[in-house]
């Protein structure tokens, strides 16, 4: 059997059972097998193929990632390119927790993400159209709104079309901003139900509309007391 080493994670043996590829470091961590009966490597597409993949993934520049509140494996891993598979193998963990504060290690450049439009700009127009309209568990109509219901009936108006979901749901199709914008969307956690539990639309300067049980459609401060421990994330809309 012959071994070749090509580069520091990656390891080539040749067989009569063919070429045997076992990527270390996190590129992908599973042997894989390809080519199997070949008598060489020079005739065979699928490792050549193979070992481009885990060369690029070895000579990734990697840089520190410090996990913030809202973060996932899935969260960080898609922001770099990543799977979630190689993130834990590059930082060898065993499950998928993680604590704010934690120090990961990631590969690969920053996913761009969708460019936006004027959309944001006319959710806070209609939102505050409607400020003063009571709340309803469950409306979405101008009789009443429930927190996602107004997230629903805005964003429709505001010319994103988009089904009727409860505020964990608008959280699974929306996708994480550092910087937010008005328009965005703000989600809290753990308000009356453990998880996203709550929902609105960011103003800027701190300020968000939403609807409250008690005033209905209101404007309220990110940094009060309340609001401030029970924050989750700013998104935006796919």
């Amino acid at each position: 059997m012959i071994v070749y080493s090509l580069v520091a994670c990656v390891v080539v043996e040749a067989g009569a059972a063919g070429a045997v590829v076992a990527g270390l470091a996190g590129c992908g961590t599973d042997t894989v097998t390809v080519c199997p009966g070949a008598d060489t490597l020079r005739t065979c597409p699928t490792l050549i193929s193979v070992l481009v993949r885990l060369f690029h993934c070895c000579n990734s520049p990697t840089v520190e990632y410090v996990v913030k509140n809202g973060d996932t494996l899935g969260k960080i891993a898609g922001q770099y390119n990543m799977t979630v598979v190689n993130l834990k193998s590059l930082n060898a963990l065993s499950s998928d927790m993680i604590y704010i504060g934690q120090k990961l290690k990631v590969t690969g450049q920053v996913a761009a993400a969708p460019q936006t439009t004027g959309t944001e700009s006319q959710m806070v127009t209609v939102a505050k159209s409607v400020m003063g309209t009571p709340y309803v568990w469950g409306g979405s109509t101008l009789s009443g709104f429930d927190c996602s219901g107004f997230i629903y009936y805005v964003a429709n108006k505001a010319g994103t079309s988009i089904g009727r979901y409860s505020a964990a749901g608008y959280y699974d199709r929306s996708y994480y901003v550092d910087t937010p914008k008005a328009g965005d969307l703000v989600f809290f956690q753990n308000t009356y139900k453990q998880g996203i539990s709550h929902v609105g639309i960011y103003l800027g300067d701190n300020q968000f509309i939403h609807a409250d049980e008690t005033h209905g459609i209101m404007i309220s401060n990110l940094k009060s007391t309340y609001y401030t421990a029970h924050f989750a994330a700013f998104k935006r809309f796919y």
